[in-house]
């Protein structure tokens, strides 16, 4: 039985390590040298590598909307007086 447990535990350290070295190939902004590097790595350091190299690239991918300046200024929509009280429509 407690083979079986180390064929599940490598199969699983392998299948992480299959997916992050996909991840890693399948980046447009890296070159041939940092893709090679980055998948040897993943695979002498397993699981560790394989998650951080997989987390690092996914914050360096991560878009953000268009930035706005806090506030806003005036919305005319609100249609607000000057005493803060609203108009009626």
């Amino acid at each position: 039985m407690e083979f079986y447990n180390w064929i599940a535990v490598l199969l699983g350290i392998s299948f992480v390590n299959f997916c992050g070295s996909v991840y890693v190939a399948t980046r447009s902004e890296l070159n041939s040298f940092q893709k090679v590097a980055q998948i040897i790595i993943i695979w002498l350091i397993p699981v560790i590598a394989a998650i951080g190299l997989f987390v690092f690239h996914r914050s360096q991918s991560v878009s953000y909307g268009p930035s706005t300046e806090f506030g806003g200024g005036v919305n005319p929509n609100l249609k607000i007086k000057t005493t803060g009280e609203r108009d009626e429509l």
